[in-house]
């Protein structure tokens, strides 16, 4: 647990503290189902002690049994302002933080974004669950805000001080002790935070995606960041002809997509691929991370070379303004709308190999070219 320092006795907080920690406790409260944890005040001298209080009391286990168990009794309406609530709460003990008020503020902010952020990220993926709920116009406007103050809430480090970034692989997920389901309720959240708008649908559920990630492991890639936290990830799989056909057609739903209609592309032979998600955390989307993200996928498809594994046909859902833009910038062309959401793009692998991030990789440009000219030979 992290160690935080009390404000000195002789230390007046300022009013936003006293504020922040009169909301604080009664948060507690709820999280603990008023199970009689003795309550602090936050005047004067017993500001710190009562910071310290409330704060652990929201980081208490217990939460994860709050999160699950208030959608169950309150439904999603009171599910979503209470969310709400906390992040204008920890916002404002951030804004304490950075503008120097106070030690404690800072201490327990950082405590609070290790040891709760993930819990509230993970309300916001449960509250994705009760589409006819988020579909009317005020709880849409909400939804969105309260995502896009929780991807920017972050931590009061400044940005020259963020964790160095690296790939990583199911070694990494293994070595963290998780389960295929554990990545992939982190990896459809991360969706959730990205892309405006996302429907399980185009999502998929972890139950359905976490046989394929782990059954495929060359089929993505993660960055993460120097506390092994997930700031951006890849993933395509290799599709039957029937389904990559629906797919360019706009007809296919990720949510279709299951390991039964996903061949071994570990085995050699050549393969039609979709790109099922691409994408940064908000905090990470500069010139070193998008590269090392794209060199990761480089990477991938010369060791697949090597093996004898190689793409075909490449097929994407642009489901952004920023997802058009990246399927215009790999060379990909635009086929038709999808019947849901999004824009489809498609292309010949040998035409997206002739781009410059492809192109530079000098070994994989020539494993394509014997394998194209073997290929032609044979079927000649």
């Amino acid at each position: 647990m992290a160690e935080i320092k009390s404000i000195q006795s002789d230390e007046t907080p300022p009013a936003d503290l006293i504020r922040l920690v009169d909301s604080l406790f009664q948060m507690a409260a709820v999280l603990r189902d008023n199970s009689g944890r003795r309550i602090y005040t936050a005047r004067g001298k017993e500001s710190g002690a009562a910071l310290r209080a409330t704060v652990f009391g929201i980081a208490d286990p217990k939460i994860s049994s709050w999160r699950n168990g208030h959608l169950t009794r309150n439904g999603p309406n009171a599910t979503l302002k209470f969310t709400e609530e906390l992040l204008e709460i920890f916002s404002c003990l951030k804004k304490a933080a950075k503008d120097g008020h106070s030690e404690e503020a800072a201490n327990i902010f950082e405590f609070w974004n290790a040891n709760c952020a993930q819990e509230l990220k993970l309300a916001v993926t449960d509250l994705t669950k009760f589409a006819d709920f988020l579909e009317m116009s005020s709880a849409k406007i909400a939804f969105k805000r309260t995502r896009e103050n929780l991807a920017a809430i972050g931590s009061t480090r400044s940005s020259a001080d963020l964790p160095a970034l690296r790939v990583g692989d199911i070694h990494d997920v293994r070595r963290k002790g998780w389960t295929g389901r554990n990545l992939l309720d982190e990896l459809i959240r991360i969706d959730y935070m990205i892309l405006d708008g996302l429907t399980v649908n185009q999502a998929g559920v972890p139950e359905q995606w976490a046989p394929v990630l782990m059954d495929h492991p060359d089929t993505w890639r993660l960055i993460l960041d120097r506390n092994d936290e997930i700031a951006g990830y890849w993933h395509f799989v290799p599709l039957f002809p029937d389904m990559f056909k629906r797919a360019k057609e706009g007809k296919l739903f990720d949510l279709e997509i299951t390991s039964d209609k996903v061949p071994f592309i570990e085995l050699p032979g050549w393969y039609d691929i979709y790109f099922v998600a691409i994408g940064l955390m908000p905090a990470h989307r500069d010139a070193t991370a998008i590269n090392l993200l794209f060199s990761s996928l480089v990477d991938v498809i010369h060791a697949l070379a090597k093996c004898g594994a190689f793409i075909e046909n490449i097929c994407a859902n642009a489901y952004t303004p920023t997802g058009v833009s990246l399927c215009k910038s790999l060379g990909l062309n635009f086929d038709c709308e999808h019947h849901d959401k999004g824009k489809i793009y498609s292309a010949s692998y040998l035409s997206v190999l002739k781009k410059i991030l492809f192109r530079r990789n000098h070994d994989l440009c020539a494993a394509y070219s014997i394998a194209y000219d073997s290929r032609e030979k044979t079927l000649r």
